[in-house]
């Protein structure tokens, strides 16, 4: 995958930041992950955060704890 568009980069920000992932190292390295594809993006990928964090509230199989990462992102937060 080419991460150089803002669109991939930020739908992946968002499956990824969104998934429920038990124990603390994990959690960790997941965010690790989000912030080094975010820094990576040629495009930044901020203008396109509201959106794919709209569409992904709309997601019927998002469970409760998936939904804060859409959440805070629309809300002005960052992980």
């Amino acid at each position: 995958m080419s991460w150089h568009s803002a669109s991939d980069v930020v739908m992946t920000m968002a499956t990824v930041g969104s998934a429920e992932v038990p124990g603390l190292a994990v959690r960790l390295g997941r965010r690790l992950l989000v912030h080094s594809m975010h820094k990576g993006c040629r495009t930044d990928p901020a203008g396109r955060i509201r959106e794919v964090a709209e569409a992904k509230l709309t997601d019927p199989n998002l469970t409760p704890a998936e939904a804060v990462w859409p959440r805070r992102r629309l809300a002005g937060g960052r992980e």
